[in-house]
């Protein structure tokens, strides 16, 4: 089925009282939702931010994980546009194209500039759990668990040692596997596992074991001697330092003997089932980057990306910018290519006046997805005619026609939903619904004026220019 639906058109300014949609600006010179908590700029990040975000949400449909509690990910390509979703929800969604130019495929690392707020365990943000490799692609590695360190920017698994009554010699010895790479912009930073001492105020002594992304992925019976901290106490960490695509690092049978031989680890084969003795970092990831500007037909664009780790959306902001002296009109689309290929159910998000889609997968296992776009010109999808028919089309398209004023700038927010189920999974038919998605969707059509999440990290700036809502 071809649906294409018609909204109002939009120009350089708000659509204030728009009927097109239930959620539209309210008319004032300068609008800051409420409780929304503005961005701003993170000019020396503490260590560098990732750009594959881990999204922590239950899985439901049985299908894989890239780390325990973390369904997906949202793995940022170098054009701002989503990848995959790891469950092949994606072959590359919301990618942007001014006229008949595409935003390219290559932002480099040193480019993207991170805002507040920063993401911790409050959010969902996990640095270290256990795994006992059921669903994960981070195995255990003996017995039934084993520590795991998620990718994060900077992730560290931690036990202090008393060693002020050991006797020489002292003797670390552990095992481990790992997957370390980089994102997907160019020249990003290599990925880093590490094993190190501190002293109890975090400064680090000793390296002990390092590798980066360059190797990629491997295991390893490791060993240290750790006789010269005799006579002191001191921290074993094991670290996973980002950027990383969907990495991880497993570590067991940790074990710290001296020569009486006394055993200074607690829980080191983790077969506690949780963390016993052991302490993780205090995460403060940023979730929320934007690329460096491109001119497309004249006018200089950046895209911004946000997610929280336990929220079921993400966010990306367009800005175009007309730094020329006359109006600029053009057409702005976003294209999605989607996992599903011609398998995908496709329909109109229900009670949000069009202005949002939902899609599960009618005969595969990718998960279920939804978009939210506010008034855009036009939405074009072909659904699948039934289960498994392959008579749908696996693009999607959604169009912006404006006009940015000389010296001037317009902004278009887009949404995407992600969660842990496929619906195709159990459906009887293509009448189906996704109402999970179907339900988040509403919530921002709605609230997106008055529940400040939906907004929270953007500039005001940025606020100020938005015109499909």
């Amino acid at each position: 089925m071809l649906s294409v639906f018609l909204a109002a058109t939009v120009s350089g300014c708000k659509l204030f009282g728009s009927s097109s949609g239930s959620s539209s600006s309210p008319a004032a010179a300068t609008i800051t939702p409420t409780l929304a908590v503005l961005g701003t700029l993170v000019a020396a990040p503490a260590s560098n931010p990732v750009t594959v975000f881990n999204q922590t949400i239950a899985a439901t449909d049985g299908d894989w994980t890239p780390f325990p509690g973390q369904a997906n990910y949202w793995d940022i390509d170098s054009d701002f546009s989503l990848s995959d979703g790891y469950n092949d929800q994606c072959d590359g969604c919301l990618s942007l194209m001014v006229g008949t130019t595409s935003f390219p495929y290559d932002q480099d690392y040193s480019e993207l500039t991170f805002y507040t707020p920063t993401m911790g365990s409050a959010e969902g943000v996990i640095a270290a759990t256990v795994t006992d490799g059921n669903d994960s692609d981070a195995y255990a590695i003996n017995g039934t668990y084993s520590g795991a360190l998620a990718p994060i920017s900077d992730a560290r698994l931690q036990q202090t040692l008393d060693l002020t009554a050991a006797t020489a010699p002292v003797s670390l010895a552990w095992s481990d596997d790992w997957s370390l790479s980089t994102g997907n912009m160019n020249s990003e930073p290599d990925s880093v596992y590490q094993v190190v001492v501190r002293d109890t105020s975090g400064n680090l002594l000793e390296t002990l074991y390092s590798e980066d992304s360059s190797g990629g992925s491997s295991g390893t019976d490791g060993s240290a001697d750790l006789t010269a901290y005799v006579g002191s106490s001191v921290v074993l960490s094991f670290e996973h330092l980002g950027p990383a695509y969907g990495g991880y690092v497993v570590v067991d049978d940790v074990s710290v003997t001296d020569g009486g031989p006394v055993e200074y680890v607690a829980n080191g084969d983790f077969e506690t089932g949780d963390l016993t003795s052991w302490t993780t970092n205090t995460p403060a990831e940023i979730q929320n980057m934007t690329s460096g500007a491109r001119n497309l037909e004249g006018l200089d664009v950046k895209r911004s990306f946000y997610t929280v780790p336990n929220k079921k959306w993400a966010r990306w902001v367009g800005v175009f910018e007309n730094n020329t002296g006359s109006p600029i009109t053009n057409t702005v689309t976003y294209s999605t290519n989607l996992g599903s290929a011609g398998y995908g159910i496709i329909y109109n998000t229900p009670n949000t006046n069009n202005m949002a889609l939902t899609t599960w997968d009618g005969c595969t296992s990718d998960r279920d997805i939804g978009f939210v776009f506010g008034n855009a010109t036009t939405v074009t999808f072909t659904s699948d005619g039934g289960l498994c028919n392959y008579s749908g089309d696996e693009n999607i398209y959604h169009t912006f026609d404006i006009t940015v004023p000389a010296g001037g700038r317009v902004a278009i927010v887009n949404f995407m939903i992600m969660n842990g189920t496929d619906t195709g999974s159990t459906a009887a038919d293509e009448t189906e619904l996704a109402t999970d998605i179907d339900a988040e969707a509403k919530l921002i059509v709605d609230n997106i004026w008055t529940d400040g999440q939906y907004l929270t990290g953007m500039t005001q700036a940025q606020i100020d220019a938005i015109v499909n809502f």
